[in-house]
Protein backbone atom coordinates (compact mmCIF):
# COMPACT_ATOMS: atom_id res chain seq x y z
CA UNK A 1 0.00 0.00 0.00
CA UNK A 2 1.01 3.59 -0.54
CA UNK A 3 1.67 6.12 2.17
CA UNK A 4 2.17 9.89 2.22
CA UNK A 5 1.09 10.24 -1.40
CA UNK A 6 3.94 8.25 -2.91
CA UNK A 7 4.02 4.96 -4.76
CA UNK A 8 2.44 3.35 -7.76
CA UNK A 9 -0.98 4.25 -9.12
CA UNK A 10 -3.80 2.06 -7.78
CA UNK A 11 -6.71 0.88 -9.92
CA UNK A 12 -9.46 2.67 -7.96
CA UNK A 13 -10.68 -0.30 -5.94
CA UNK A 14 -9.13 -2.92 -3.71
CA UNK A 15 -10.28 -6.28 -2.40
CA UNK A 16 -10.89 -7.39 1.17
CA UNK A 17 -9.92 -10.72 2.69
CA UNK A 18 -13.00 -12.39 1.17
CA UNK A 19 -12.08 -11.20 -2.33
CA UNK A 20 -14.92 -8.66 -2.47
CA UNK A 21 -14.08 -5.33 -4.08
CA UNK A 22 -14.09 -2.24 -1.87
CA UNK A 23 -13.87 1.45 -2.80
CA UNK A 24 -13.61 2.63 0.82
CA UNK A 25 -12.01 0.86 3.75
CA UNK A 26 -11.94 2.49 7.19
CA UNK A 27 -10.31 0.38 9.91
CA UNK A 28 -10.18 1.08 13.66
CA UNK A 29 -10.27 4.84 13.13
CA UNK A 30 -9.78 7.15 16.10
CA UNK A 31 -9.82 10.86 15.26
CA UNK A 32 -10.70 14.21 16.76
CA UNK A 33 -9.45 17.69 17.54
CA UNK A 34 -6.36 18.48 19.60
CA UNK A 35 -6.09 15.99 22.43
CA UNK A 36 -9.77 15.01 22.27
CA UNK A 37 -10.95 12.05 20.24
CA UNK A 38 -14.42 12.23 18.70
CA UNK A 39 -14.29 8.96 16.74
CA UNK A 40 -13.59 5.67 18.48
CA UNK A 41 -12.66 2.49 16.64
CA UNK A 42 -14.80 3.23 13.57
CA UNK A 43 -14.66 0.44 10.97
CA UNK A 44 -16.67 0.05 7.77
CA UNK A 45 -16.32 -0.77 4.05
CA UNK A 46 -18.10 0.58 0.99
CA UNK A 47 -18.30 -1.27 -2.32
CA UNK A 48 -17.68 0.41 -5.71
CA UNK A 49 -20.82 2.12 -7.03
CA UNK A 50 -22.56 1.82 -3.67
CA UNK A 51 -24.37 4.57 -1.76
CA UNK A 52 -23.58 4.25 1.93
CA UNK A 53 -25.44 6.39 4.50
CA UNK A 54 -23.91 7.43 7.82
CA UNK A 55 -26.73 8.49 10.12
CA UNK A 56 -26.85 10.15 13.52
CA UNK A 57 -27.87 13.27 15.37
CA UNK A 58 -25.73 16.40 15.74
CA UNK A 59 -22.54 16.01 17.73
CA UNK A 60 -22.18 12.26 17.14
CA UNK A 61 -19.07 12.48 14.94
CA UNK A 62 -20.49 12.28 11.40
CA UNK A 63 -18.81 15.43 10.04
CA UNK A 64 -15.62 14.59 11.93
CA UNK A 65 -15.56 11.24 10.13
CA UNK A 66 -15.71 12.86 6.68
CA UNK A 67 -13.08 15.44 7.65
CA UNK A 68 -10.79 12.65 8.83
CA UNK A 69 -11.33 10.76 5.57
CA UNK A 70 -10.53 13.93 3.57
CA UNK A 71 -7.28 14.56 5.47
CA UNK A 72 -8.39 17.68 7.36
CA UNK A 73 -7.66 16.02 10.71
CA UNK A 74 -4.03 14.98 10.99
CA UNK A 75 -4.02 13.41 14.45
CA UNK A 76 -5.49 9.93 14.12
CA UNK A 77 -5.08 6.24 14.71
CA UNK A 78 -6.28 3.59 12.32
CA UNK A 79 -6.31 3.17 8.58
CA UNK A 80 -8.18 4.89 5.72
CA UNK A 81 -8.14 3.56 2.17
CA UNK A 82 -10.01 5.35 -0.63
CA UNK A 83 -10.22 4.10 -4.22
CA UNK A 84 -7.35 1.69 -3.69
CA UNK A 85 -5.00 4.22 -2.06
CA UNK A 86 -3.87 4.28 1.54
CA UNK A 87 -4.66 7.95 2.31
CA UNK A 88 -4.20 7.74 6.06
CA UNK A 89 -1.50 10.42 6.05
CA UNK A 90 -2.38 12.26 2.85
CA UNK A 91 -3.25 15.94 2.65
CA UNK A 92 -6.66 17.04 1.31
CA UNK A 93 -5.33 18.17 -2.08
CA UNK A 94 -3.68 14.77 -2.63
CA UNK A 95 -6.95 12.98 -1.88
CA UNK A 96 -8.92 15.28 -4.19
CA UNK A 97 -6.46 14.72 -7.04
CA UNK A 98 -7.14 11.00 -6.91
CA UNK A 99 -10.86 11.25 -7.65
CA UNK A 100 -12.49 12.07 -4.32
CA UNK A 101 -15.11 14.84 -4.18
CA UNK A 102 -16.31 16.48 -0.97
CA UNK A 103 -19.45 18.51 -0.27
CA UNK A 104 -18.97 19.97 3.23
CA UNK A 105 -21.77 20.91 5.60
CA UNK A 106 -20.44 24.45 5.70
CA UNK A 107 -21.16 26.57 2.63
CA UNK A 108 -17.57 26.50 1.42
CA UNK A 109 -17.98 28.66 -1.66
CA UNK A 110 -16.02 31.72 -2.72
CA UNK A 111 -18.54 34.38 -1.77
CA UNK A 112 -16.99 37.22 -3.78
CA UNK A 113 -16.57 35.21 -6.98
CA UNK A 114 -19.31 34.78 -9.55
CA UNK A 115 -21.30 31.56 -9.58
CA UNK A 116 -19.66 30.71 -12.92
CA UNK A 117 -16.19 31.31 -11.46
CA UNK A 118 -16.97 28.95 -8.56
CA UNK A 119 -18.06 26.30 -11.04
CA UNK A 120 -14.99 26.77 -13.26
CA UNK A 121 -12.78 25.79 -10.31
CA UNK A 122 -14.07 22.24 -10.76
CA UNK A 123 -13.05 21.99 -14.42
CA UNK A 124 -9.70 23.80 -14.51
CA UNK A 125 -7.65 22.47 -17.41
CA UNK A 126 -10.60 20.61 -18.93
CA UNK A 127 -11.80 21.60 -22.41
CA UNK A 128 -15.50 20.82 -22.00
CA UNK A 129 -16.67 23.89 -20.06
CA UNK A 130 -19.73 24.64 -22.24
CA UNK A 131 -20.82 21.03 -22.15
CA UNK A 132 -20.40 20.88 -18.39
CA UNK A 133 -22.31 24.13 -17.92
CA UNK A 134 -25.19 22.58 -19.85
CA UNK A 135 -25.11 19.71 -17.35
CA UNK A 136 -25.39 22.18 -14.45
CA UNK A 137 -28.40 23.77 -16.17
CA UNK A 138 -30.05 20.35 -16.32
CA UNK A 139 -29.25 19.58 -12.69
CA UNK A 140 -29.95 22.97 -11.15
CA UNK A 141 -31.56 25.49 -13.54
CA UNK A 142 -31.62 28.21 -10.85
CA UNK A 143 -27.84 28.00 -10.40
CA UNK A 144 -27.17 28.19 -14.14
CA UNK A 145 -29.47 31.19 -14.51
CA UNK A 146 -27.46 33.02 -11.83
CA UNK A 147 -24.03 32.20 -13.21
CA UNK A 148 -23.13 35.91 -13.59
CA UNK A 149 -24.21 36.65 -10.02
CA UNK A 150 -21.88 36.80 -7.00
CA UNK A 151 -22.06 33.48 -5.19
CA UNK A 152 -22.47 35.16 -1.81
CA UNK A 153 -25.78 36.66 -2.90
CA UNK A 154 -27.41 33.27 -3.50
CA UNK A 155 -29.93 31.94 -1.03
CA UNK A 156 -28.84 29.21 1.38
CA UNK A 157 -30.47 26.51 -0.71
CA UNK A 158 -28.91 27.83 -3.91
CA UNK A 159 -25.47 27.86 -2.27
CA UNK A 160 -25.90 24.19 -1.39
CA UNK A 161 -26.89 23.44 -4.97
CA UNK A 162 -23.77 25.30 -6.13
CA UNK A 163 -21.61 23.19 -3.80
CA UNK A 164 -23.13 19.99 -5.15
CA UNK A 165 -22.82 21.12 -8.77
CA UNK A 166 -19.17 22.07 -8.29
CA UNK A 167 -18.35 18.71 -6.72
CA UNK A 168 -20.10 16.72 -9.47
CA UNK A 169 -18.57 18.79 -12.27
CA UNK A 170 -15.14 17.50 -11.21
CA UNK A 171 -16.42 13.99 -12.13
CA UNK A 172 -15.22 12.24 -8.96
CA UNK A 173 -15.22 8.49 -8.55
CA UNK A 174 -16.02 8.82 -4.84
CA UNK A 175 -18.22 11.58 -3.39
CA UNK A 176 -18.47 12.43 0.32
CA UNK A 177 -21.60 14.48 1.09
CA UNK A 178 -22.18 16.11 4.49
CA UNK A 179 -25.77 17.01 5.52
CA UNK A 180 -26.78 18.29 2.08
CA UNK A 181 -30.51 18.12 2.86
CA UNK A 182 -30.33 20.27 6.01
CA UNK A 183 -32.62 23.31 5.73
CA UNK A 184 -33.71 22.57 2.16
CA UNK A 185 -37.26 22.54 0.85
CA UNK A 186 -38.74 19.09 0.12
CA UNK A 187 -38.79 19.73 -3.64
CA UNK A 188 -35.05 20.50 -3.66
CA UNK A 189 -34.34 17.42 -1.54
CA UNK A 190 -36.27 15.29 -4.03
CA UNK A 191 -34.24 16.78 -6.90
CA UNK A 192 -30.97 16.07 -5.08
CA UNK A 193 -32.08 12.48 -4.61
CA UNK A 194 -32.74 12.16 -8.35
CA UNK A 195 -29.38 13.72 -9.31
CA UNK A 196 -27.34 11.53 -6.98
CA UNK A 197 -29.16 8.41 -8.16
CA UNK A 198 -28.61 9.38 -11.81
CA UNK A 199 -24.91 10.09 -11.32
CA UNK A 200 -24.38 6.82 -9.46
CA UNK A 201 -25.99 4.99 -12.36
CA UNK A 202 -24.25 6.98 -15.11
CA UNK A 203 -20.72 7.05 -13.73
CA UNK A 204 -20.71 4.12 -11.28
CA UNK A 205 -20.15 6.79 -8.62
CA UNK A 206 -19.55 5.66 -5.05
CA UNK A 207 -21.25 7.95 -2.51
CA UNK A 208 -20.96 8.30 1.25
CA UNK A 209 -23.91 10.29 2.50
CA UNK A 210 -23.80 11.78 6.03
CA UNK A 211 -27.32 12.69 7.12
CA UNK A 212 -29.86 13.19 9.88
CA UNK A 213 -32.69 12.99 7.35
CA UNK A 214 -33.40 9.27 7.59
CA UNK A 215 -36.05 9.21 4.87
CA UNK A 216 -33.81 10.97 2.36
CA UNK A 217 -30.72 8.92 3.18
CA UNK A 218 -32.31 5.48 3.25
CA UNK A 219 -34.33 6.32 0.14
CA UNK A 220 -31.00 6.53 -1.69
CA UNK A 221 -28.64 4.23 0.18
CA UNK A 222 -27.87 0.56 -0.32
CA UNK A 223 -26.52 0.21 3.22
CA UNK A 224 -26.16 2.36 6.30
CA UNK A 225 -24.38 2.78 9.62
CA UNK A 226 -25.51 4.71 12.71
CA UNK A 227 -22.99 6.78 14.67
CA UNK A 228 -23.57 7.45 18.36
CA UNK A 229 -20.93 9.24 20.43
CA UNK A 230 -18.32 8.51 17.78
CA UNK A 231 -18.99 4.80 17.56
CA UNK A 232 -20.93 2.72 15.05
CA UNK A 233 -23.82 1.20 16.99
CA UNK A 234 -25.85 -0.27 14.12
CA UNK A 235 -25.42 -1.07 10.43
CA UNK A 236 -27.09 -3.05 7.71
CA UNK A 237 -28.99 -3.03 4.43
CA UNK A 238 -31.31 -0.08 3.74
CA UNK A 239 -34.96 -1.20 3.98
CA UNK A 240 -38.28 -0.10 5.48
CA UNK A 241 -37.44 -2.13 8.58
CA UNK A 242 -34.06 -0.41 8.79
CA UNK A 243 -35.74 3.01 8.73
CA UNK A 244 -37.80 2.10 11.81
CA UNK A 245 -34.71 0.79 13.59
CA UNK A 246 -32.62 3.87 12.74
CA UNK A 247 -35.36 6.26 13.84
CA UNK A 248 -35.48 4.44 17.19
CA UNK A 249 -31.72 4.89 17.55
CA UNK A 250 -31.97 8.60 16.84
CA UNK A 251 -34.92 9.08 19.19
CA UNK A 252 -32.99 7.35 21.98
CA UNK A 253 -30.03 9.76 21.84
Amino acid sequence: MMASGQGRHAPGVASDTTGQQVAVRVESLHAGYGESYVLHNVTFRVRPGEIFAILGKNGMGKSTLLKAMMGFLSRREGHIELLGFDVTRWLPYQITRHGVGYVPQERAIFQDLLVEENLRLAVVGRPRWKERLDVVARWFPAVALRRRQRAGTLSGGEQKMLLMARALLAEPRLLLVDEISEGLQPAIIDRLREILAEERQRADLTIILVEQNVRFALGLADRYAVLKSGRIVDSGEASPEARTRVERHLAAF
